[in-house]
């Protein structure tokens, strides 16, 4: 099984741009299916480093390996206020670091899933 990895990318709007147009190119060309990154993208190692602290490291690996069935249990894990892990949460998903899944029972769970073994960071010199 080979292991799935989230990548980073820091790179500025205009490259971002180029990339988007050059795999939108691609499907208008019929040589792929469809848009497929599987990136994420910073416009500066500034802003990444703001972003990821040490705490939504320490949930993204709580969520792979304990595997949460909701906020409430997660927030129970780490020792941390259920609203900020909520919160940390709702930014995570935004940038796309992990899925909120809403379970189908009588109180409405919201199961947090992180789809990927490890974090990969692009940095150009």
């Amino acid at each position: 099984m080979k292991l799935k990895k989230l990548k980073i990318r820091i790179e500025s709007e205009k490259k971002y741009h180029k990339r988007v147009e050059k795999s939108l190119k691609k499907i208008d060309e019929r040589r792929a299916d469809s848009f497929k990154d599987d990136s994420i993208s910073f416009n500066s190692l500034e802003q990444f480093r703001k972003f990821i602290t040490s705490k939504k490291i320490e949930l993204l690996r709580v969520i792979k390996e304990k595997k949460p069935t909701s906020v409430y249990a997660l927030a129970k894990i780490v020792k941390r206020n259920t609203e900020n892990v909520n919160r940390d949460l709702k930014e995570l998903e935004l940038m796309g670091f992990v899925n909120l899944k809403k379970e189908k029972s009588a109180r409405r769970k919201i199961k947090p899933q992180v789809d990927y073994e490890s974090i990969e960071i692009n940095i150009p010199v």
